[in-house]
């Protein structure tokens, strides 16, 4: 499985599905959005398995900011998803796992 890194940006402000994902107020991503990111990594692959998985902490996302997100898979399959807030203060790692 070659290794793969996806790069996006995620934010709380206007994104309708994170509406019934908010805790006081603050937008949580969902776990299966986890799930999702680790799969779409490996869906070059035929069979997949997805195991190990771990939510290490939770994604918060700014009502009116964004964060850089990360999907890592390293050729012997194992993933990490981080997230960098825009001010670039440091990478926090959310979830991790094996494909």
């Amino acid at each position: 499985m070659p290794g793969q890194q996806f790069e996006g940006e995620l934010g709380g402000g206007g994104t309708r599905y994170l509406h019934d994902h908010t805790l006081f107020g603050q937008a949580i991503f969902p776990g299966a959005g986890f799930l999702e990111m680790a799969l779409a990594m490996a869906s070059s692959e035929s069979d997949v398995e997805l195991t190990g998985f771990t939510i290490e902490q939770p994604l918060l996302l700014p009502a009116d900011g964004r964060r850089i997100v990360q999907s890592l898979l390293d050729p012997e399959g194992d993933f990490s998803i981080l997230s960098l807030t825009t001010e670039g203060a440091h990478w926090s790692r959310h979830a991790a796992g094996r494909v």
